[in-house]
């Protein structure tokens, strides 16, 4: 464990060096020269950014897709109040959400262009389901759960532009 806490050391498989010095005669793409741990604490403040927002999408996808089934099963039974209850404390989480993100931590913690993608993204939503009751639906979930989608996927995507192609072809399969 010393010698990888190092720098030096090998493969589990042994046969590839670990230190960056040690390139000659080993197998795979160069090893990245990821910089100092100041260069990176950007990368990974974005990578946790991107982390906690997908979290946080997915939680409110899956509060939306339990609505959703509260909608399929209200053609069954009486669940107009069970309806509400949840479309109301969801739409009061938005707005929680919505106005942390206009708190002095949350500008401290998050950059502004971050903080007002994620604040423009939770504003679609909100928006979204700001209908009246008697027009909200299985078709306005769905399409706030799109909504919640696009948002991960773009997150994800600017997850990958940021990443440098160096390190993305060396983190390739063998």
């Amino acid at each position: 464990m010393r010698a990888l806490r190092s720098g030096t050391g090998y493969s589990p498989r042994g046969a590839i060096a670990l230190h960056p010095q040690a390139a000659v005669g080993r197998e795979g793409p160069p090893i990245p020269d990821l910089g100092s741990a100041e260069a990176l604490a950007p990368r990974a403040t974005h990578t946790a950014y991107a982390i906690a927002s997908i979290k946080l999408y997915s939680r409110l996808w899956l509060e939306l897709e339990r609505l959703s089934e509260l909608f399929a099963a209200s053609a069954e039974s009486d669940l107009v109040r069970e309806i509400e209850v949840r479309a109301m404390g969801l739409r009061l989480e938005l707005v929680l959400l919505l106005d942390a993100c206009d708190s002095a931590r949350w500008r401290s913690m998050l950059g502004t262009a971050r903080r007002l993608e994620l604040r423009a993204t939770l504003q679609g939503l909100f928006e979204a389901l700001a209908v009246p009751q008697s027009s909200l639906g299985c078709r306005v979930v769905s399409q706030a759960q799109d909504w919640l989608f696009d948002a991960a996927l773009e997150t994800v995507s600017q997850e990958m532009r940021s990443i440098p192609a160096r390190i993305r072809l060396a983190s390739q399969p063998l």
